[in-house]
């Protein structure tokens, strides 16, 4: 050790010393370590065993969530496609793109989704909810028909109102209120009483 202060980093560097005596380098010259910490930086202080100090800032290292988050880039992309466009879409527009994940992954509806819970965006279906649009149980009640009905309507043609499709299930849509064999043509969103089929 008497050349312990010398040589300190070559020494410590050596694979010929064991991490027992490394840790013994660092007890024999340092008396204590403060660290202080912010969002941005850690600050270092160093007592020496002599009374010297020392101070080192360095960058502090993100969090795991900071580091898998969405992009911002990626979250004002989804909540303008969400006016108009379902989940499975946007992954798909996303993809495309070359966008990824917060951990390097492919989209996929799940996670767009998840993206639209967690920062509050109303999703397709909502925004046509806010707008008057109605469920498809409350439609076929209103219609005097089951919503199975309902489905075989818009199957066989014989349900003639408008609807958007809200997610990638075929029994998942916007309809315009209607009855069985009427020909609204009313321009879609402007009509209240619209239902889901869900």
């Amino acid at each position: 050790m008497e050349n312990l202060s010398k040589n300190f980093a070559e020494m410590f560097k050596s694979d010929e010393i064991s991490c027992k005596g490394k840790k013994r380098m660092v007890r024999y010259l340092i008396e204590d370590v403060t660290l202080n910490r912010n969002e941005q930086s850690i600050l270092i202080q160093i007592r020496y065993k002599g009374g010297t100090t020392q101070s080192v800032e360095i960058n502090a290292p993100k969090n795991g969530f900071a580091v898998w988050a969405t992009s911002p880039e990626v979250v004002k992309i989804i909540a303008a496609s969400a006016e108009t466009t379902i989940a499975e879409n946007i992954a798909v527009l996303l993809n495309e793109q070359g966008y990824r994940s917060g951990m390097g992954e492919l989209f996929n509806p799940n996670m767009v989704k998840c993206i639209l819970y967690k920062n509050s965006i109303p999703n397709m279906k909502e925004r046509y909810l806010d707008r008057g649009f109605i469920t498809s149980t409350a439609k076929a009640v209103s219609m005097g028909i089951s919503k199975a009905g309902l489905m075989r309507q818009i199957r066989t043609g014989k349900y003639q109102g408008e609807y958007i499709r809200v997610n990638a299930q075929s029994n998942a849509m916007w309809l315009t209120q209607g009855c069985q064999g009427s020909a609204e043509s009313t321009i879609l969103g402007t009509v209240k009483q619209m239902f889901i089929l869900s």
